[in-house]
């Protein structure tokens, strides 16, 4: 058996490509949870005022086994965050969609604003992005694609691999509002 002798040149760099090769190849999750609400500890985060309740409960989790139950009551105002998700991860670059689940308890539509923040925007208005959707009764599915979060304010981009927070907001209203939120999470 005859070998074929290489530089040794060679073989340095193919192993530097090999290894290039494996630690590439490392699977990424194919979805990342921004927030679940599996422990009391996730209340932390959560901006306490007048006119809201926040609460863990069992009913109406689409992921584990708990949700957040959120109650707006009326005059509560509309200018604050209801709650925001303060980020771990910060780099959303590698992530296709933007996804939460609200079960929406009344018998009418409630309008939800999601706000999304990189860590420029300083909460400026013109400087963030933010998304109205009409939350219907029952069962909610939100999905909004990353590259349009991306997209920003008309302004400006937003920075995808510096995202800092997520807040959720609900116009003025008449009358008390029970939403439910699980399964705040990225998706590629």
């Amino acid at each position: 058996m005859t070998f074929i002798s290489y530089p040794r040149e060679v073989g340095i760099y193919f192993l530097i490509l090999l290894l290039c090769l494996v630690t590439s190849c490392k699977d990424k999750p194919p979805k990342l949870i921004l927030a679940s609400f599996e422990s009391e500890k996730e209340l932390d985060g959560l901006v306490w005022e007048c006119g809201r309740w926040f609460e863990i409960i069992e009913s109406h989790a689409t992921h584990g086994r708990l949700a957040l139950k959120v109650e707006i009551f009326p005059k509560s105002s509309s200018k604050e965050p209801i709650f925001r998700v303060f980020l771990s991860e910060k780099d959303w670059s590698s992530y296709n969609c933007f996804r939460v689940d609200v079960f929406n308890f009344e018998q009418i539509d409630v309008p939800l604003t999601i706000r999304f923040i990189d860590e420029d925007s300083n909460e400026d208005p013109e400087k963030f992005y933010s998304k109205i959707v009409s939350i219907s009764p029952g069962q909610n599915h939100i999905n909004i694609p990353v590259a349009e979060i991306k997209e920003g304010p008309e302004k400006r981009n937003l920075k995808l691999h510096k995202m800092s927070k997520i807040a959720f907001l609900v116009p003025d209203f008449r009358q008390k509002h029970s939403l439910y939120f699980d399964n705040i999470v990225l998706t590629r």
